[in-house]
């Protein structure tokens, strides 16, 4: 029996010529809380729809005539709609572009369908005139010989439809991009720059008011440090549009975001090599709304990919040694000549550098060593044996290690100079990895007078080799290794037909790069169980074999594109969505020199994001430390950012889950940037849970005043445990502090310090606990300070009793330990002497949060 709630058109009609079939009969299994999706006729143009989302295609031309949110009443799309739905962009040397597209091919079809839980039409164009762009301007050369089909599917209590396209082509053309869904004429969300366009480019970027600010697109290429995530979102201040690729295979595609001025338009390219003839790709893209901000569309991401992407069975866990290390120093024993003079001379005196930081930090260090290759950084293919030997690389491994100073190390085998040992001595074989381009030449690019060529990493010679060499520095005792411009480029095209893969773009090559990811793991975990592998930028693709994500974008401003012209401001999102997988290294070119006092400012700002973006700061200091040019506050900020990560607030920053930002009120400043526009700064703030349900709001002033400010502890957009134990922690010091009636907290942020305000489920041990710390810290001397500080970590480790015992010791008298005490005392004396290095049990990892900070160069590695 025909359920009531459809239209009685189970029949085949003809409108204008084209066919329109409706199929199917009862929706059943329907939830009680929802509608079931529909599909019906309005005006004889078949429209989807369920309770969040309706989409009506024109019968004519099946372009998009509405586009629409029900419970806010919001029309996405202007007044005429999206004329377009797909587009295709095609392989050409004879002009200069040439593409197909909706409105310029016939449709010839329309069926729609309906069955539990599900609703769908899909329509079929023939026939696309090709329109191309030479000398003359654009003009129609040529019609396609080509089907073109679009299936869109809206399920119950979804509010996005998910598409699938095909293009069936029996022409000479072959199809480099297929774009869809392409929908333009989207209407701007609000007036007044509270909408913003999310892209998850490298950390990810925030493109606000972006209809009047974007000239011309915005793209993101995945999977690359273009596009670290498969999503994209538009965001307003009632409902926005979500979009993402449901796919698990890697294939390359760009999210694409354009402005006339007055409307957006959006669309996914899906991208084939150039022997495809018949392109379907092989996984759902889906399209609709969304209601939040860009968080929100990081959530629904990650969520489809815990859940059937393929992370949904891979448990991931950074090894303990990396999260006991949370401070990178950076060191260039050597440089090529074209580069200039190094900072240090040898390996010895690099490795003495380094301790001397970590003792003068008083936090625990790793050493990142970007010079050790046969002729300095930054290799270019030269790369073993190291620059003064083996030997010599292994010795400062063994002394940095013998100081409790880990060492890792970065090359990059994506290019190779051509003045390069190798290329001279093997021209043959290296000359069979490069990549060609469109024209069927070299690829390269010239840099300091000299030409680098781009490889192809699917050959399998220059694989074993990039193999080869970290395996070798892992039996040197290196423990981390960085994979240098992957993967970032992870989405190249190479045109030679003498190569194992097809010609252009196309899947191939990020599934070359995921199986080099996969091989040099493998190889440096067989060598080292605990060693770890990463790389110059993210992309989830290259889960779960990357672990280390370089990153500049602590200083965005200074790498000019969108963030350096002030159009896109960047944000956290891979520490929210993948910090549990992604352990980030904040790169900064900018050291805390007083000689540069202009930039005071913007380092200060620097050092915020490093905190709330929960990473590991990485920095380069010349000289020793100590020295009277040093901004000694900017210094001493640093260190406490890596005592804030290693012990007090490890559960949080480390081990925690990133939450959303407080809502605080706060003054706006303008910090000058080194280059560019200025940057609005403020007191900033961001929270994060426990594994014990504790909630951290940290706190960091990027000013140069004492600001104060009230944070609401009952009003937020993250839960916080009612009637808890509320404290305050400002550089490792606990404080007692009081809510008032409305559940408002006053806070003065001090510059350059970490302050953080706990929120935790209330009991008596822990708060006896805290108050053994508090009355502790008011009685502190020198000689009594190791127990204090065993106390503290008691506590922060959820050990209330033994918290309580050892804060209420301190400032009575002590006797000397007798011989069944004496290893556990040495130990505890050890632990006095250098605090940074206390053993943390029970740490978890948060994600790659921030390997580079102070990095001394602008130049991407």
């Amino acid at each position: 029996m025909e359920d009531s709630r459809y239209p009685s058109f189970l029949r085949r009609s003809v409108l204008a010529g084209i066919g329109v079939t409706v199929l199917g009969n009862t929706v059943r299994g329907a939830s009680v809380d929802r509608s079931p999706p529909t599909v019906r006729q309005v005006d004889e143009n078949p429209l989807l729809a369920n309770e969040s989302f309706e989409l009506e295609f024109d019968r004519e031309t099946g372009g998009i005539t509405n586009m629409r949110h029900p419970p806010s009443g919001t029309d996405l799309l202007v007044d005429g709609g999206s004329e377009n739905v797909w587009k295709g962009v095609l392989y050409t040397d004879e002009y200069d572009y040439a593409e197909i597209y909706t409105g310029r091919a016939t449709l010839t079809d329309i069926s729609t369908t309906m069955s539990s839980g599900r609703v769908g039409v899909e329509l079929t164009w023939e026939s696309p005139e090709v329109k191309a762009q030479g000398e003359d301007g654009d003009d129609i050369v040529d019609t396609m010989d080509a089907t073109v089909t679009i299936r869109v599917e809206l399920n119950e209590g979804e509010p996005f439809a998910r598409w699938n396209g095909r293009i069936e082509n029996e022409s000479e053309w072959s199809v480099r991009e297929f774009h869809y869904p392409f929908v333009d004429g989207i209407a701007p969300l609000s007036g007044d720059g509270r909408d913003a366009l999310a892209v998850p480019t490298r950390l990810g970027r925030l493109y606000r008011d972006p209809v009047t600010e974007v000239d011309g697109t915005v793209g993101a290429e995945y999977p690359s440090g273009s596009a670290t995530m498969q999503f994209s979102a538009y965001t307003g201040p009632t409902v926005g549009i979500y979009c993402d690729a449901r796919d698990t295979g890697g294939r390359m595609k760009r999210f694409e975001w354009g402005s006339d001025g007055s409307t957006l338009s959006y669309s996914t390219a899906h991208t084939f090599s150039q022997e495809a003839s018949t392109i379907e790709p092989e996984y759902e893209t889906t399209f609709g709304v969304l209601r939040g901000n860009w968080y929100d569309a990081v959530d629904r991401y990650v969520d489809w990919l815990n859940r059937d992407g393929w992370l949904s069975e891979q448990p991931f866990r950074n090894p303990e040694w990396l999260r006991e290390h949370q401070l990178m120093y950076r060191s260039r024993t050597h440089q090529r000549p074209q580069w200039g003079q190094s900072g240090s001379s040898s390996f010895e005196s690099s490795a003495e550098h380094t301790v001397a930081y970590r003792e003068y930090l008083d936090a625990p260090l790793i050493h990142h060593e970007t010079g050790w290759q046969k002729n300095g950084y930054p290799g270019g293919g030269d790369w073993l044996p190291p620059h003064e030997g083996s030997e010599s690389l292994s010795a400062m491994i063994r002394n940095l290690e013998d100081n409790g100073v880990p060492t890792t190390a970065f090359f990059n085998p994506t290019f190779l100079w051509e003045g390069s040992d190798t290329f001279g001595r093997d021209q043959d074989t290296v000359e069979s990895w490069i990549m060609a381009g469109g024209d069927g030449n070299q690829r390269f690019y010239e840099e300091r007078g000299e030409k680098l060529y781009q490889l192809d990493l699917s050959v399998s010679s220059l694989q074993d080799r990039v193999v080869d060499v970290a395996s070798t520095l892992a039996q040197l005792g290196v423990r981390g290794i960085q994979l240098d411009g992957l993967p970032w480029s992870a989405t190249l095209a190479c045109h030679r037909a003498d190569h194992d893969h097809p010609v252009g773009p196309g899947r191939w090559y990020p599934n070359a790069v995921r199986t080099l990811f996969r091989r040099v793991h493998e190889e440096i975990t067989d060598v080292d169980e605990g060693a770890v592998l990463g790389g110059e930028g993210a992309s989830d693709y290259m889960l779960p074999y990357q672990a280390m994500v370089n990153s500049r974008d602590c200083r965005a401003e200074l790498d000019g594109g969108s963030a350096g012209a002030g159009i896109a401001e960047p944000v956290p999102m891979l520490q929210y969505g993948l910090g549990d997988r992604f352990l980030v290294h904040h790169q900064n070119g900018e050291g805390p020199i007083q000689g540069q006092t202009a930039k005071e400012p913007y380092i200060r700002l620097i050092l915020t994001r490093m905190l709330l973006w929960s990473g590991v700061p990485e920095f380069t200091l010349e000289g020793q430390p100590g020295r009277p040019e040093l901004f000694e506050d900017l210094v001493d900020f640093l260190g406490e950012i890596g005592r804030a990560r290693t012990t007090y607030a490890e559960r949080f920053l480390v081990s925690g889950t990133m939450l959303r930002p407080p809502s605080i009120e706060s003054e706006r400043v303008e910090v000058p940037s080194p280059r560019g526009e200025p940057v609005t700064a403020r007191t900033r703030g961001q929270a994060f849970r426990s594994d014990d349900d504790e909630v951290a709001v940290v706190l960091a002033n990027p000013t140069e005043q004492v600001e104060e400010t009230d944070l609401n502890l009952t009003n937020q957009q993250f839960e916080i445990p009612s009637d808890g134990l509320v404290y305050r922690l400002v550089d490792g010091e606990y404080q007692r502090i009081e809510e008032d009636e409305n559940g408002t907290v006053p806070l003065a942020v001090s510059p350059a310090s970490v302050e953080i305000v706990v929120t935790a489920p209330s009991n008596s041990d822990r708060e006896d606990a805290l108050t053994a710390i508090i009355e502790a810290q008011a009685r502190i001397d020198d000689e009594e300070s190791g127990r204090l500080v065993q106390a503290k970590r008691a506590f922060e480790e959820g050990s209330f009793n033994s918290a309580i015992d050892l804060g209420s010791s301190v400032g009575e008298p002590t006797e000397a330990p007798s011989d069944t005490t004496n290893e556990s005392e040495s130990q505890t004396s050890t632990n006095e002497e250098t605090p940074g290095f206390t053993a943390v049990h029970g740490i978890g990892a948060l994600g790659l949060g921030a390997l580079k900070w102070l990095s001394g160069t602008d130049e991407d590695e």
